[in-house]
C-alpha cells in the first residue's frame, strides 16, 4: 500500500541486497518520492538499507518475487559496481555465458561523493546557509 504525503523525500541510502543469489551485494543510491509504501508482511524485501548519516538499524526496502522481478525506490542502483556486476553475472550464467571479472569502479564519479563528504565534515553548513540566505533542508525519514 502506498500513501502519498505532502513533503518530498530525498535521501541517500546504502545497504545490501537480500535477493536469492545476490545476498550481500552492496547497494548505494538515493530515494526520491512523495509518499511511503508499506509492503504486505508476506512480501519478500529486495534490499536492506539505511539512510546516510543515521545510526539506525537498516530497514527492508523494495519488494521481490525473485531477482528477475523486483521493485524499489532506490535510484542509481546499477551505479554501484558490486551489485551491478553480481546482477549481470547472474544473468550471464543463466544464458550460459562466462562471468565478467569484478572491477573496482562505480559509474558515478567518486570525486562528487568525496567533495560532498569533505564539505559536510569541514564546513559549518548552518553558517553558510545563514550567510547565503538559503535555508538548510534536512532529510526527513520515510521509515515508520
Amino acid at each position: 500500500m502506498t500513501r502519498f504525503e505532502k513533503g518530498k523525500q530525498l535521501v541517500r541510502v546504502e545497504g545490501e541486497c537480500v535477493l536469492p543469489g545476490l545476498e550481500g551485494a552492496r547497494v548505494r543510491g538515493y530515494e526520491i518520492h512523495q509518499g511511503r509504501t508499506i509492503a504486505d508482511p508476506h512480501v519478500r524485501p529486495a534490499f536492506c538499507v539505511a539512510q546516510e548519516g543515521t545510526c539506525e538499524t537498516p530497514q527492508p526496502e523494495g519488494a521481490a518475487e525473485d531477482p528477475s522481478i523486483a521493485g524499489t525506490y532506490i535510484h542509481g542502483l546499477f551505479d554501484h559496481s558490486d551489485f551491478r556486476t553480481r546482477y549481470l553475472n547472474r544473468l550471464r550464467v543463466r544464458k550460459g555465458l562466462p562471468e565478467l571479472p569484478p572491477h573496482g569502479y562505480d559509474t558515478r564519479p567518486k570525486g562528487f561523493d568525496e567533495l560532498a563528504d569533505l564539505l559536510r565534515d569541514h564546513l559549518d553548513l548552518e553558517r553558510v546557509s545563514e550567510i547565503a540566505g538559503i535555508p538548510l533542508r534536512k532529510a526527513t525519514r520515510s521509515f515508520p
